[in-house]
Parts: structure tokens; sequence; C-alpha cells
């Protein structure tokens, strides 16, 4: 709509007489705006300002919606040229009305509807659930990935506890073998010089000291019995001793029916003697069983067990016996001590005097008496030590003699002796008859004895110049490989009777 202008008239200044003397009258004209002129306007500068202010995603603005419901078409009356200047304002309940309806207009186009809020909440709560999970899973991923350190790291000490573990195996093994080597030198060393000084006397002093105590006790039972022995009248009392012993002896075979009687009869023998004549009768028994040993032992190694079991009953009986039965052994051969005698150049039958060589019946009538042989003697010893270790490992009870001094033995001589064939074959009979007993009572103690006679005697009875050593290192080395010692040894376990007479029936 156009504006209208009117002309009014004012007074003229003392400047506007002076023009106008020049130029005349003249007349100022003012431009009055109309409402409808100033509503126009200002609607143009409200439009500017609130298209800086209107929201995303709206294409009518709040002040552009009130202002159109505002805006109330005139009349055509009033729309004529003659009252354009005379446009009524709406009334201001008109005007709540029409912002109110602008405004649920605007908040409609926003999609702000109860079911549209329903959606975004329940888009909500499912993103806030896919957080959770999310969550969720970050944390058991970080659990896994704690746990798998943990097990990487159990696993690394595990392999450095076995990298420290293996060290010192090797270290030990190193450090065992290094001494192991120093021990050869030592001993190849103490080879070479009693090679050059002459061989020497060898025993251990417990060995030493044993001995001297159990001849003591021999010695003592001799000044015991002497009256009785140096008395004529008792003559036949001593004859009948001695045949009373010998049958008793000489009765006694390989059956526990046996072995039980005629350890019960020189029980009670012995029993019903005087003390002076029980002395002297227990030292002729002690002289019988060493010839049994000499005689049958020697030749069948098994009878060494009912023999032994009859010695060990007779022994439990009477205790102080024990020693004169050592003693006596003692006697036959200074190897079952255990001591080495010297055996030195050019005196041959000084050691043979010293081991207890004994003399035998020269082929031929009226022949002199020749000293035994090495086999001979080997022989002997074999089946005095055979005996010995039957007693020591019998299980009879009270026996006063037991695996306590089998092992006493058997650590004496390899301690105190030298590795040559008279002891190589020592400790091959003592350990073919007690070591099954041995082995049950001490176990690994007895594993670790072996294991020094096959790392150091073996080795050390190889290097002697002898023939004769190889049979007895073979059965050394064979009973060590086979764990002979784990299965009872032959003739251990006696029949309870002889049935041989009802097979030849």
């Amino acid at each position: 709509m156009n504006s209208s202008s009117f002309c009014i008239r004012v007074a003229p200044s003392d400047s506007d007489t002076d023009s106008n003397a020049e130029g005349g009258e003249s007349t100022a004209s003012f431009a009055i705006r109309t409402p409808q002129n100033d509503a126009d306007d200002s609607s143009d500068d409200e439009s500017e300002a609130q298209s800086k202010f209107r929201p995303l995603g709206s294409s009518t603005s709040p002040a552009s919606a009130w202002r159109s419901a505002s805006a109330v078409p005139a009349s055509p009356a009033a729309q004529s040229p003659s009252t354009a200047g005379a446009r009524p304002l709406p009334s201001p309940e008109t005007s709540k009305q029409a912002v109110h309806k602008a405004w649920m207009t605007t908040e409609s186009g926003h999609g702000l509807s109860s079911g549209a809020q329903s959606t975004s909440e329940k888009r909500l709560q499912r993103l806030r659930q896919r957080q959770q999970l999310e969550a969720a899973s970050l944390l058991a991923q970080q659990a896994a990935l704690q746990v798998s350190l943990q097990l990487q790291q159990c696993d690394l000490d595990n392999a450095l506890a076995n990298i420290d573990a293996d060290k010192q195996l090797q270290l030990a093994r190193i450090a065992h073998e290094t001494q192991a080597a120093k021990e050869r030198a030592a001993r190849d060393d103490a080879h070479i010089r009693h090679a050059r000084e002459g061989e020497r006397d060898r025993a251990t002093p417990e060995a030493l000291s044993h001995e001297e105590h159990v001849q003591q006790q021999w010695v003592n039972a001799e000044a015991q019995v002497q009256g009785f022995v140096g008395d004529a009248s008792l003559k036949k009392a001593r004859r009948d001793i001695d045949k009373t012993i010998t049958l008793n002896v000489q009765q006694i075979s390989g059956t526990r029916q046996q072995v039980a009687k005629k350890a019960k009869d020189l029980q009670q023998y012995l029993g019903s003697l005087p003390p002076e004549q029980c002395v002297y009768a227990m030292m002729q028994l002690m002289r019988r069983f060493m010839s049994q040993c000499e005689v049958q032992v020697s030749l069948k190694r098994e009878f060494a067990f009912p023999l032994g079991e009859v010695a060990a009953a007779v022994l439990a009986a009477h205790p102080a016996a024990a020693d004169l039965l050592i003693a006596k052994m003692h006697q036959g051969s200074p190897v079952a001590v255990p001591r080495w005698q010297a055996r030195k150049a050019g005196q041959e039958a000084e050691w043979q005097d010293a081991m207890r060589f004994q003399e035998r019946e020269a082929a031929g009538v009226g022949a002199a008496k020749r000293p035994e042989t090495d086999d001979e003697y080997l022989a002997r010893l074999q089946g005095c030590l055979a005996f010995y270790a039957a007693v020591l490992q019998s299980s009879t009870p009270g026996n006063p003699l037991g695996p306590g001094q089998a092992w006493h033995f058997l650590s004496r001589l390899l301690n105190g002796l030298p590795a040559n064939r008279l002891t190589a074959a020592a400790l091959d009979t003592f350990l073919q008859i007690a070591g099954f007993c041995l082995f049950k009572t001490f176990r690994q103690q007895f594993m670790k004895l072996l294991f020094y006679v096959d790392q150091h005697f073996l080795p050390d009875l190889a290097k002697v110049n002898d023939p004769d050593i190889r049979p007895v290192h073979s059965r050394l080395h064979t009973f060590m490989s086979t764990r002979r010692y784990e299965r009872e040894p032959d003739g251990w376990r006696l029949p309870n009777s002889d049935t041989s007479s009802y097979d030849r029936a």
C-alpha cells in the first residue's frame, strides 16, 4: 500500500524570509506515514530478525505464523482507496488464540507427538542397552586379556624354573663328574705310589678293633676251659661232647624239619652241661661249623642256609657264643675280618702264613704236606663267608647277629681292602647269600653301596693284571645288572621235609 502525504504550512524564519524575498514564497512538505506504513516496516524488520532464529526443519517461523494469524483481512470497504489508512488492530483474545495455534502448528512440525516420544524413548533405551552390552563385552575382553597375561606369566615362570632346574642338575652332574675324576686320579696316584713303595697291610680301624675284641673273647674261653681240658680224668667227658657235637652237625640237612630238630637238640644239650663244659662244647661246635664250611659249603653253597639257621638258633639261646663264631672264622682267613696282608716279592711263604694258608696232604704215600693252592684257599674262604652271611641274614628270633653286622662287613671290605681276586671273590660270595636280605632291609642305602661297587671297585679290579680276575668280575657285574638281589637266592627257601625217599619208593 502506498503512503499518503500531507502539506503543512509553517511560519517562515528570518532565513526563509530572505530566501523568499529572492525566490518568492516557499512551502515545506513532510511525509507522515500512516499506521499501515508503520506496520509494513515493522513487519519487514521482524521478518529479518526472526529469520536469524528460525528453528531447524521449520519452514515458518513463530513470528511470521503469528503475523499471518493476526493479519485479519480487511473488509472490502476498508480496502477501498478512501479507507486505506484506517486499518483496525486485532483484539487481545484473538491474538492469543492465533499465537497458540501457531505454536501448536510449529511443535507438531517438530515431531513431538506422543507416538514420536514413545519411539524416541525405545530408541534411547536400545541405545543404552547396546552401550551396556558393549561395556560388558569390553570388561570381558579385559578380563580375558588379564587371564591370558597371567597364564603367559605362569608359563614364563615355569619355563624359567625348568631352565634353572636343568642348570642345577647340569651343574650337579658336572660337579659329580669332576669329583669322581679327582677321586679316580687320587686312586691312580695311590696305586702308583703303592707299586713304587710296595704293597702294605690294609684294614679299617673298626675292623681291627673288632678282630681284637673277638680274639680276646676266644682267649678268655680257652682260659675258662683249661682245667676241663687238662684234667685226664675228664677225657671221656670231652670225648662224649666231641662225639655229640659232631653227630648233630653232620646230621643237618636242607629241610625245615631237620633244621628245627637239630637246633632243638643242640640247645637242650648245651643247656644240660655244666658252665665249664658248656663253654668247651660251644668252642667245639664253632670248630665243627667251620669244618663243614670248608668241606661241604665250599662245594655246595646252598648248604650254607640250613647250617646258618641251626647256628642262628643256637646263638639265640647262647648270645655269648657269637663272638666265638666270628673269632674262629677270623682264624681261618684274615679276609673274613676283613683285613689284607701285604704280598711282597720274594716273601711268598711269609705271606701265606699271614693269610692262614693251610697244609694239605700231598699225593703219594709218605709224601710231605704241601700248602694249599690259591684256588683251594679261595674255595675255603668262600665257604666260610657264605656260612657267615647265612647266619647274618637269618630271621630267627633272638639272633644276636643280623643285617647290621652284614652291612659293617661290606663297608669295611670296600673301604679298607684293595680290589683283587681274593677280595672280589669274598664280596661276590657275601652278596650272593645276603644281598636279598640287605636289599629288603636297607633299600636305598644298599643301592648306594652297589653303585660304589659298580663305579669304583669294579674299575679298580679291572686294572689288576691277573687273568683269573675276569670270572669274578663278570659275576659281580651280572649280579648288579640283572638285579639279582631282588630275588631269593638259591637254597634260601627250605622245604618242610625231604621227599626224595618217597620219590625213590
